[in-house]
């Protein structure tokens, strides 16, 4: 409790995101995205006032929307899969160990006319969303949680919006300043003397 003081303020997470890798060109699912990069900045308090969330808040961050520009699904684009990597650059919070990054996988969906689909988390069945963590502060201790959507898209008309959820897990705790050290320590002293004091005092 002495060594260091939690935050009560909200916390800015700030930056710039990244489409770093998607297959655009055959073998495979031909795709395209509305955006390759783009920018962030969101308000995040210590809580949302959500008993059922606890001590975090929840903001949903557009991305891009994804498609197909093949007409049809061939052999290629269910046996040949592609990759999208997505990275998040943070200036806000500073301190922080980011970047941080997630590779999903791309591919056509067979029997289908031009069906795609987007898995961030290919080793579950059941989920294709990711997820990434960023650890921020002097501690390294303050957590946000980043969930990334996947799913599937049908040709242009049909179009996946990939958007991020930042989830606000808890902040850094804070180093006390130079001057509070000095207060810190100045008390000690205080106290330390006091009791030499009392201890002459009793013999």
């Amino acid at each position: 409790m002495a060594l260091a003081a939690t935050q009560a303020h909200a916390t800015v997470f700030a930056g710039n995101w990244y489409l770093d890798e998607l297959k655009t060109d055959d073998p495979g699912l031909v795709l395209a995205a509305s955006a390759f990069s783009g920018s962030f900045n969101v308000n995040l308090a210590p809580s949302d006032g959500n008993p059922g969330n606890g001590n975090e808040e929840i903001a949903v961050v557009p991305l891009f929307a994804l498609y197909t520009t093949e007409s049809a699904i061939n052999l290629d684009d269910v046996f040949v899969t592609g990759t999208a990597k997505l990275r998040f650059v943070f200036d806000l919070p500073d301190p922080n160990n980011g970047p941080t990054e997630v590779t999903g996988v791309t591919g056509g969906i067979p029997f289908t006319i031009n069906k795609g689909y987007l898995d961030w988390n290919p080793g579950d069945l059941l989920d294709s969303n990711g997820k990434m963590t960023l650890n921020f502060g002097p501690l390294n201790d303050g957590v946000l949680s980043i969930y990334v959507n996947g799913g599937t898209f049908n040709g242009s008309n049909n179009q996946l919006s990939v958007s991020a959820n930042f989830d606000w897990d808890h902040d850094a705790t804070a180093v006390p300043e130079p001057a509070t050290w000095a207060l810190m320590i100045a008390g000690f002293g205080m106290a330390g003397a006091a009791m030499r004091r009392r201890r002459v005092f009793t013999v």
